[in-house]
């Protein structure tokens, strides 16, 4: 069992790099340049390199991801191209909502449970000839399986 969940984290680890540099990637790869789309296109070309700097754009995509990975480990997630608010602040004040959201969810879910027959497989009391309930067609269901409820 340990052995399975440690190969999950390694797993889901490795995904998480990937998807880290595959989005640090994506800038490299716009057609156009993300300075010019930010500053306009009156910018010169000392504002567009400062710019690229500020960002990391200037570096290579290795270099980028290794730089953000280690600034978000000390707890530096970015500023926001957006607003210019850092990241971190970003996210801390969506938290609450996020939470609240995912409690209405989970008493909605608790409040109308979705209930099947099919019990453990060999459980001769969950059997696919049960009956559904009244307000179930009993023409719904496939022959050989379980009915659901919902």
């Amino acid at each position: 069992m340990t052995k399975h969940i440690l190969l999950r984290l390694l797993r889901a680890a490795g995904v998480v790099v990937l998807v880290t540099i595959a989005a640090a990637a994506l800038p490299h790869l716009m057609q156009g340049s993300p300075a010019l789309a930010a500053l306009g296109t009156s910018a010169t070309p000392e504002q567009i390199a400062a710019f690229n700097a500020e960002i990391g754009l200037d570096e290579n995509v290795l270099t980028a991801t290794w730089h953000w990975i280690i600034d978000a480990l000390h707890g530096d997630l970015g500023t926001s191209l957006a607003n210019g608010v850092p990241v971190t602040t970003e996210l801390t004040d969506r938290v609450p909502v996020t939470l609240e959201l995912f409690a209405a969810a989970q008493l909605v879910a608790l409040a109308s449970p979705c209930p099947s027959p099919c019990g453990p497989p060999g459980d001769p009391a969950a059997s696919s000839t049960a009956s559904p309930p009244p307000w179930r067609s009993s023409g719904s269901r496939s022959p050989g399986s379980c009915w659901a409820w919902c």
